[in-house]
This record gives C-alpha cells, sequence and structure tokens, in this order.
C-alpha cells in the first residue's frame, strides 16, 4: 500500500473510532484511584417531603474491570448544606435498579465535613472490588429547612449515576446530573 494511501485509511480508521466513542454512554473518566460517573459539582437537589433518603451510584463490573483486586479505601462525595445526619452505605450486587445486601452502615462524623465543598471519608471495612456489582450511597437525614445537602453534576445523566431511595422505594432522580459519589481505591 502506497504511503499517503495507507495515512488516509489511517485517518479514516481514527475518524470512525473517535465518532463511535463519542456516543457510547461511559462514565467520566476515572482519576488514578477514583471510580465515578459525575463531572465537576453543578447543584445540590431535594425532595420538597422527604427529609430522609439515600443517593447512590452503581458501579458495574464494566466500570470496576480496571481496578479488580484493589480495595475501596475512601469515599468522596460533594456536601452542599450539611445534614442532621450521614452515613456511607455500601451495598453487594442487586439489580439492574436495586442494590443488594449492605456490606457497610458506617455513619459519619457531620462536624469533620465541610459544606459547599468535596468531602472524602475514610472506610472502616475496605469492600475488594471484584466481578459483581458494587453500590455505594450516602444515607442522610435533613432538617426541613436544609433539604438540598448531596451534590450532582450537570449531566449528561448515566443510568447508574442517580440513583435515591425515598419514600420506601428505589427511582432514579429526574434531574439531569449525576450524583457527586465517588469510590476511591488504594
Amino acid at each position: 500500500m502506497k504511503p499517503a494511501l495507507w495515512k488516509g485509511v489511517l485517518f479514516a480508521f481514527t475518524v470512525v473510532l473517535s465518532v463511535f466513542f463519542a456516543s457510547c454512554e461511559l462514565p467520566a473518566p476515572p482519576g488514578a484511584n477514583e471510580i465515578h460517573y459525575d463531572g465537576p459539582f453543578y447543584n445540590s437537589f431535594y425532595f420538597p417531603t422527604a427529609t430522609q433518603y439515600i443517593g447512590a451510584v452503581r458501579l458495574t463490573p464494566t466500570v470496576l474491570g480496571p481496578f479488580a483486586g484493589r480495595s475501596i479505601q475512601k469515599v468522596k462525595f460533594y456536601l452542599n448544606k450539611k445534614p442532621s445526619t450521614l452515613a456511607i452505605q455500601v451495598y453487594d450486587e442487586g439489580t439492574t435498579t436495586t442494590p443488594g445486601a449492605s456490606v457497610l452502615n458506617q455513619p459519619v462524623d457531620i462536624n469533620a465535613l465541610s459544606e459547599y465543598a468535596w468531602n472524602e471519608v475514610s472506610l472502616t471495612a475496605n469492600p475488594v472490588i471484584g466481578s459483581d456489582d458494587i453500590w455505594i450511597g450516602l444515607s442522610v437525614v435533613v432538617p426541613a429547612t436544609t433539604t438540598a445537602s448531596l451534590g450532582r453534576d450537570a449531566g449528561p445523566a448515566y443510568a447508574d449515576g442517580r440513583f435515591v431511595y425515598v419514600a420506601g422505594s428505589w427511582t432514579t432522580l429526574s434531574l439531569d446530573g449525576n450524583l457527586n459519589i465517588r469510590a476511591v481505591t488504594d
């Protein structure tokens, strides 16, 4: 094949790959040790009538694959207003819309957290990443006057980046965006 023709074929192949990958719905590229779907903080969300809820992300084997064998050391999240209480929840694989059994329920000292900022909390137990889903959630109780606690990005929304448990059932946020919740590995 002539060099000019080879360069043209390579260029066309590169363009096709770029278009293909731009159209795929993949999570935001993780940092060296952060697993997440979200981008930078954009806003918070709230439920006008709910004072207790869980915001969670479902990390699938596709997303977790590059981190297999590592353990989750911390959870990083954006906190808008401080809730009355906050606990980190880690769940086993369940269904595509509901987490499995709880493997960690870790209360967090509210006084150690910063408002309007990213916070990182070390876990007391460190789940090892295998071949199953891992759900990471934040359970909050908020006063009626401070309902907007957890942060979210501006989107686009990924199916597994915006679960909420409110009023006794799991659903997804109706807003375009993903929760600012990240798993941090070793």
